[in-house]
């Protein structure tokens, strides 16, 4: 009976034991953790800022209204992303609709990456056309600190043009404190990576 008790009190240590070191192992996996969490992020070179709401939110659906004296009341740009809104006047009004969204859809007919999508959305143009939308962008990267001899003209000619070929407008600070970037959603998120590789050619660190 005493060896019988002995076992088992020597079960219960071991278990005890082995309980013990999964605790402790649990402990430093969260310790870990948030030691990581914690920890700031070092981004060597220029970066821009996370993306905001408005890269990540959904299409709208709106039904525009269309009026036979005034028509839409609405001035669009034609862009390879769709129609981007430059501006929209009080009659009919355009509930739901913002200076600088852009016109993907209109009536199920899409107006992406289009060399006509203007003639395409004037055909469909009707009062209550559904319409899919998305927000314009804008995102901003400061200039590290200590950038010295940056060769400006030419970076200003490579902002140029890849702004033409993505569509988006790449602006520098007065100060040359920062550098943003703004167009259609789809235009912003799809730039994002290219204008980073490119403006990292002249901030490197």
């Amino acid at each position: 009976a005493a060896a019988e008790a002995a076992l088992k009190t020597l079960y219960i240590a071991q278990s005890d034991s082995a309980q013990d070191a999964e605790e402790r192992k649990k402990r430093l996996e969260a310790r870990r953790a948030k030691k990581a969490e914690a920890a700031p992020v070092v981004k060597k070179g220029f970066h821009f800022d996370a993306p905001g709401p408005e890269e990540q939110e959904a299409l709208r659906t709106l039904k525009l209204r269309v009026n036979l004296e005034v028509g839409a009341g609405i001035d669009a740009m034609p862009t390879w992303y769709g129609m981007v809104i430059e501006e929209i006047d009080d009659e009919p009004g355009q509930e739901g609709l913002r200076v600088g969204d852009c016109i993907t859809s209109i009536d199920g007919r899409s107006l992406r990456e289009m060399e006509d999508c203007e003639g395409t959305f004037a055909e469909s143009l009707r009062d209550g056309a559904e319409i899919l939308v998305e927000p314009h962008c804008e995102t901003r990267g400061v200039v590290p600190p200590g950038s010295t001899g940056i060769n400006w003209p030419g970076l200003l000619v490579d902002m140029e043009q890849f702004a033409g070929d993505y569509q988006v407008t790449l602006t520098v600070a007065k100060d040359r404190s920062s550098i943003s970037m703004s167009g259609p959603q789809s235009a912003v998120v799809g730039a994002r990576e290219g204008a980073t590789e490119l403006l990292r050619c002249y901030f490197p660190a």
